[in-house]
């Protein structure tokens, strides 16, 4: 039995494809495609080409599940839907084009699943903070082994950071400041904080920048000081660096030195001087739910 989980997010859709056999279920194929959807915004409404944009992308993944024969298609939204005013439109409007109904979850909820995921892979005998950074929205989750000591979804990510911030493609010093201002203000406003000496970071923005970091697929690990570094480096040559995020990451060049910025910022507020790849998605912990609530059905 196939099903199929789209993660809409604020920069790019994600299709991910999985197999359930028996108790167990594997992911047999992706698809992903930029849609940029934090730059539809308009008075924090999703604009008209911005909901058309997003309906022709849900249509090309849903041809691809078609054309392998899956049926079941699950398609969840983080920030890029939850935090527009014109929602339940656009749900609608995607429901009546394409026939699947979008299921918009909490930042709470996708700490909680990203979490889920990470503790799937890593087991109970970590403690640190997580960070799942999108293209419009952060999660912040501090743990202890199982337990989530506290957590926070920052209402911005690395795409929208940089379109708020005025940053280019390599935000120089002043955008940089902003960048660090916004997070500051926001962190403190939400009362969150963390002590740690380690960032178990996922997603898009952190592997490219261990990529920009010269760091192969078995290479995890980079310190605080080494972010630094590679944005200082592109700060003096703007114009070679956003070249080489083309080549590396075309989905995501033009924002991923102010995530870099972004996680530079937290970690300074965290005391973390070492940031882990996790790998781990909250569209991991989702497909999982969804497997469960199908295996008890059966």
């Amino acid at each position: 039995m196939k099903f199929a989980v789209i993660d809409i997010g604020s920069n790019t859709l994600k299709l991910n494809i999985y197999d359930a056999t028996g108790r167990k279920f594997t992911e047999t194929g992706a698809h992903i495609v930029r849609a940029a959807l934090a730059s539809y915004r308009l008075t924090g409404a999703l604009s008209d080409e911005g909901v058309s944009v997003l309906i022709n992308v849900m249509r090309e993944l849903v041809g691809v599940c078609r054309s392998q024969r899956i049926k079941r298609i699950f398609p969840y939204a983080t920030q890029s839907l939850r935090g527009i005013s014109n929602a339940d439109e656009v749900l609608l409007r995607v429901k009546t084009e394409t026939g699947l109904d979008i299921n918009v979850i909490s930042g709470k909820e996708e700490a909680r699943l990203g979490f889920r995921s990470f503790i799937s892979a890593f087991g109970p005998d970590r403690r640190g903070m997580l960070s799942d950074m999108g293209g419009g929205s952060t999660e912040l989750t501090v743990f202890d082994g199982v337990t989530v000591l506290r957590s926070a979804s920052l209402p911005f990510g690395s795409l929208s950071l940089a379109k708020e911030c005025g940053a280019g493609p390599v935000p120089d010093e002043a955008a940089v400041g902003r960048i660090n201002g916004k997070i500051e203000e926001t962190v403190r406003s939400l009362g969150f904080y963390a002590d740690c000496d380690t960032l178990y970071a996922t997603g898009g923005t952190i592997s490219g920048a261990f990529r920009l970091c010269g760091k192969g697929d078995g290479e995890d690990t980079v310190s605080v000081n080494d972010l630094k570094d590679l944005l200082y480096a592109a700060q003096k040559d703007p114009v070679s660096y956003e070249k080489t995020a083309k080549e590396l990451m075309p989905e995501r060049y033009d924002s991923v030195f102010s995530g870099i910025a972004a996680y530079i910022a937290v970690c300074g507020i965290s005391g973390v001087g070492t940031v882990v790849r996790s790998g781990t998605t909250c569209r991991y912990g989702y497909a999982s739910e969804i497997f469960e609530k199908m295996f008890r059905k059966s």
